[in-house]
């Protein structure tokens, strides 16, 4: 609380002046909250919406009857296509240009061992990115 000097103002005169300390202390509070909200900036991002559509749309990814699963396995010989294993990159790159120069559009699928090299899977996706493959099915195991 303020104090006065007994000096200058007597008692009587004192009484008669209102304490300002809680006026003072709600001025301090709204002033820190209008400085502090009044910079702030508002992120927004306008987005468009696509209007209803009363027509089914198709899917991103066609059903593909023809298939290729590919395996990878941890220890040699490292590479499977269906029951065929394959112990260098080099026969297993030749057999799997073979199968997507198929005209027949195939749904490839990779599996693989969890400890199977990443060198190899990086491999095989750079593979499939060469030949224009834009999807893979990466399958796991839960």
């Amino acid at each position: 609380m303020i104090e006065m000097d007994d000096l200058s103002i007597s008692e009587d005169d004192a009484e008669e002046f209102p304490d300002l300390t809680p006026m003072l202390d709600i001025i301090f509070i709204l002033l820190v909250f209008f400085i502090l909200t009044a910079n702030s900036l508002q992120h927004s991002l306008e987005i468009d919406l696509p209007r209803e559509q009363k027509e089914q749309s198709e899917p991103l990814m066609p059903h593909l009857d023809a298939t290729l699963t590919i395996e990878l396995f941890d220890e040699a010989p490292y590479w499977g296509i269906s029951d065929q294993r394959f112990s260098s990159w080099e026969e297993t790159k030749v057999e799997i240009e073979k199968k997507l120069n198929n005209p027949t559009p195939l749904q490839v699928n990779v599996a693989g061992d969890r400890q199977a090299p990443m060198e190899h899977l990086v491999w095989l996706l750079s593979l499939l990115k060469d030949h224009q493959m834009d999807r893979t099915n990466i399958l796991m195991e839960p």
